[in-house]
């Protein structure tokens, strides 16, 4: 029996951290011989959304739990960028990482994010992903970060696990007109709840331009709270404070709680004429809900992934299906190598025959 810690670092839950961790669990339901245990920064909710055994994020805890365990695999998230975004500083991430290691088991870092590291960091860094046994990053510019301070190249860029659970279509008649998702962060990031309902009500002003005639009342727009769990008080004010500025633009604002999973927000979205965010959950799940989307992207991956989805609709959305489909199947051959049991049927040529890619390969 092998037992793998699927560790993920945010300080906040959001659906699309949920919803990879089903993807991988699901994925592994019908592989004999492999456990997973999570540790995340709500355990009891994890273990309520995805019916996994959960552990809490501390040093200390995760040391206990790594002798029973046989791969670390650190998943989503920013745990380089320190404590302001990671539960985990790095150099305790270092330490639990060299207690693998030290004893002869793996470490696997994917979908992760890499910002602006100071000389220090950089080689903690550079230090603790060289060990990898998989390194998969969230973005093109997390990757240009981490080669600039010399992590070997190529390196590889996936798609979020979480599109597997969004290839169906919606079936939903676009009736409540156009939808804000917002959480402290992102409004923050769009100068606040004065300029950015100044910004949404211009947006929504050039109506007929963008496709918004049609709404059912004009002057309605829903604002949502983005994030469930323990951050969704702070999205809720700050959907709050957003909603009393439409207002004073002469709107009529509705605000709505988080949806309570991807696959939900997905299919909230779809009943909207227009998505207005700026997060790449909201990207995501706007993307599969073939939803039209104005944005104030905030961060790397939301960035890159707006350049990537541009217009181009079904095809885009395929494509990280595709690329997400890429990482999974790595990783579940990383899990799987050396358990000897027979795989899922969807995979169980594919294990038999391959190796896993040397750390770096790009497809």
């Amino acid at each position: 029996m092998s037992t793998a810690l699927i560790l993920q670092t945010t300080p906040w839950r959001e659906n699309a951290d949920d919803a990879a961790l089903a993807v991988l669990a699901r994925e592994l339901e019908g592989v004999d011989g492999i456990d997973v245990v999570a540790a995340t920064a709500e355990p009891a909710r994890t273990r309520r959304v995805t019916g996994l055994p959960t552990v809490p994020v501390d040093l200390a805890h995760l040391l206990r739990v790594a002798p029973r365990t046989q791969t670390l695999v650190v998943l989503g998230g920013r745990p380089l960028a320190g404590r302001r975004e990671s539960l985990l500083s790095l150099r305790a991430l270092t330490a639990l990482s060299h207690a693998y290691r030290a004893s002869g088991r793996r470490t696997a870092f994917v979908d992760v994010g890499a910002g602006r590291l100071s000389a220090r960091r950089a080689t903690a860094a550079r230090r603790l992903l060289a060990g990898s046994s998989l390194t998969v990053l969230d973005s093109a510019e997390s990757a240009a970060r981490l080669a600039a301070i010399g992590l070997p190249t190529p390196i590889r860029v996936g798609a979020h696990l979480g599109w597997f659970l969004l290839q169906d279509l919606p079936r939903r008649e676009r009736t409540a007109g156009p939808l804000v998702v917002v959480d402290d962060g992102t409004l923050l990031a769009g100068g606040g709840p004065a300029v950015l309902a100044d910004r949404i009500a211009w947006e929504l002003g050039r109506a007929p331009a963008n496709g918004l005639a049609g709404a059912p009342d004009p002057r309605r727009v829903c604002v949502q709270a983005r994030r469930p769990g323990a951050a969704a008080g702070a999205d809720l004010d700050a959907a709050q404070s957003l909603a009393l500025g439409l207002r004073h633009k002469g709107l009529a604002p509705v605000v709505l709680p988080p949806s309570a999973s991807l696959v939900a927000q997905r299919d909230l979205l779809a009943t909207g004429t227009r998505v207005l965010g700026a997060d790449a959950e909201t990207l995501l799940a706007a993307a599969a809900a073939q939803t039209p989307v104005t944005s104030w992207p905030t961060g790397q991956r939301a960035g890159g992934l707006l350049a990537h989805l541009g217009d181009r609709g079904p095809s885009a959305v395929r494509e990280q299906v595709a690329a997400a489909g890429e990482v999974l199947d790595l990783l579940v051959l990383l899990l799987t190598e050396g358990v000897g049991t027979t795989a899922h049927p969807s995979h169980r040529s594919h294990l038999q025959a391959s190796r896993l890619r040397p750390t770096g390969v790009t497809r």
